[in-house]
């Protein structure tokens, strides 16, 4: 497009900026430090970048909405603190806008460094990491965000792995206040040495934090609260997604919440897989929420398959301990003030397979404190093959305390009594037949129901999603009587599948297998 003279001059006389053409800054080097050498380091283009300026003369001046270009599988290695800007950090604080084309090259922290992260973005900042590994980063003692921390600013990560790094919250990544957008990435073997989020901590302060996790693997992380993700206070919407193999742990007091911890704010879990997940404690106290604890939030979780998590506790404890293996939901919690609703909801969905020390190895939902009612509600749902008292014994469900409810919405499927299922068409049956966890198609593991399994083309018609978990099509003729119906849980047997599976490094998930325990030695 032309901008004519005219333009230009009526542009510079009423103060109207016009776009500024973003620059390409090729790192030509893969030593990251200053160094007056003819060559680019990645420290030199981010500051660059950082300045719109050729601040350093080895780079090309940074202009504008800048792309950071990094070699081919290169890695770099950070062995210096550069700035100390929210806690020591091994690269200059983004505080512009700029893309890093990591080019399947890894930026990582010296294991013989001092203690600093990678990346902190701050409220002018917006960064993009595209085709990254970020290895080994430590925030040191007093701060979140082993790897990055997003400080008011905006993050995407795409196709990017973090991994192996240490905070006191959020391990491998801690969210402040800003948006962040995780696809097609790995956040793995982090961990949150004192709190909250093992692998992800999002956290609402002095404003609205946002967290879009989209075909994205946490694994094997470890914390104390949420081993795989923790959020306080955010909007947060997981897709097709695998939270597999975290841990919160405690060897002295609670752990909560073993993959996924939500308080406060509200959350949506959209065809996603959260399985064996653990939470911990070897105190007298307890391990709450094996897969995913609520607390004082409102939740949707719809297509998804919740299977394989424990809750645990001492061994002399008492009934306080191991509670909700699948999912716990707690009202009234000690962070936020107890009058705050809680409620979630579970639809077209499988929670199957999960254990509790002593109650709820399924779904358990308890009231902490307050006068707000707790609810947790099931439409088209199965809730089946839970255990509790240390695995041994049948339970599905419990509720603990006045104004606490399980309720129906209906069209579920369990097989004992203890969620209290009793809508028209509820089923409560001996035998749910469902296969194990496998890989039958699509970005995650499900629990496929076996042919003649009570869930097959029983479920609710009118509310049935276009697709199940799979992204297979819903309303299928699984028992072969002519009449495409829906079935209930999270899989729909024997439907087409309409997109490409979609897995490669970036989502993996390993039937029937824990990712690892996180249990520090």
């Amino acid at each position: 497009m032309k901008i004519s003279i005219l333009v230009l001059m009526v542009a510079a006389l009423v103060g109207i900026g016009l776009p500024v053409a973003a620059q390409t800054i090729l790192v030509t080097t893969t030593d990251p430090a200053v160094a007056i050498d003819g060559q680019c380091s990645l420290i030199e283009a981010i500051v660059n970048a950082n300045d719109d300026a050729a601040t350093h003369g080895d780079c090309p001046a940074g202009s504008g909405a800048d792309i950071i270009e990094l070699a081919p599988s290169a890695t770099y290695v950070l062995d210096q603190i550069q700035v100390r800007s929210f806690w020591p950090n091994g690269l200059p604080v983004i505080r512009s806008t700029m893309t890093i084309e990591g080019r399947d090259s890894t930026i990582s922290r010296s294991p013989t460094a001092p203690a600093f992260r990678i990346f902190v973005i701050n409220s002018s900042g917006t960064l993009a990491l595209h085709d990254l590994t970020l290895q080994g980063g430590d925030s040191g003692p007093m701060f979140c965000g082993g790897a990055l921390l997003n400080a008011l600013g905006r993050a995407t990560l795409v196709r990017t792995t973090v991994t192996e790094s240490t905070a006191p919250a959020g391990g491998g990544i801690c969210n402040s206040s800003g948006p962040m957008t995780l696809t097609d990435s790995v956040v793995s073997f982090n961990t949150a040495s004192n709190g909250l989020g093992g692998g992800v901590l999002s956290m609402t302060e002095v404003a609205l934090a946002t967290l879009d996790v989209d075909r994205t693997s946490v694994l094997s992380n470890l914390g104390v609260f949420g081993g795989g993700i923790a959020t306080n206070g955010s909007e947060v919407t997981i897709v097709d997604s695998n939270i597999n193999g975290n841990q919160a742990f405690s060897s002295t007091g609670y752990a909560f919440c073993g993959g996924l911890g939500l308080e406060g704010g509200i959350a949506e879990i959209h065809r996603s897989l959260i399985s064996d997940n653990t939470a911990e404690s070897l105190a007298d106290l307890s391990g709450f929420g094996g897969g995913v604890c609520v607390v004082d939030n409102t939740t949707i979780i719809s297509n998804c398959t919740i299977s394989g998590n424990e809750a645990r506790g001492a061994a002399t404890a008492g009934s306080s301990t191991g509670r909700g293996g699948g999912i716990m939901v707690i009202g009234g919690a000690w962070y936020v003030p107890a009058t705050i609703d809680t409620m979630v909801i579970v639809e077209d969905s499988t929670i199957c397979d999960n254990t509790a020390e002593n109650y709820g190895g399924g779904i358990s939902v308890y009231r902490f404190a307050g006068t707000k009612p707790v609810e947790l509600k099931l439409r088209n749902t199965i809730v089946a093959e839970n255990f509790e008292a240390g695995g041994v014994v049948l339970g599905n469900c419990v509720q603990d305390g006045s104004d606490v409810m399980i309720t129906s919405a209906d069209f579920n499927l369990t097989d004992d009594s203890t969620c209290n299922l009793m809508a028209a068409n509820d089923l409560v049956v001996a035998d749910a037949m469902l296969a194990p966890l496998a890989l039958c198609g699509g970005p995650t593991c499900v629990h496929r129901p076996k042919a003649g399994s009570p869930a097959v083309d029983s479920g609710d018609d009118v509310t049935c999603p276009t697709y199940d978990q799979r992204h297979n099509l819903r309303r299928w003729d699984g028992d072969n009587d002519g009449l495409r119906r829906c079935d209930r849980g999270a899989v729909e047997l024997g439907a087409p599948h309409i997109f490409d599976e979609g897995r490669d490094k970036y989502n993996p998930a390993i039937p029937g297998v824990n990712q690892g325990s996180r249990r520090p030695d």
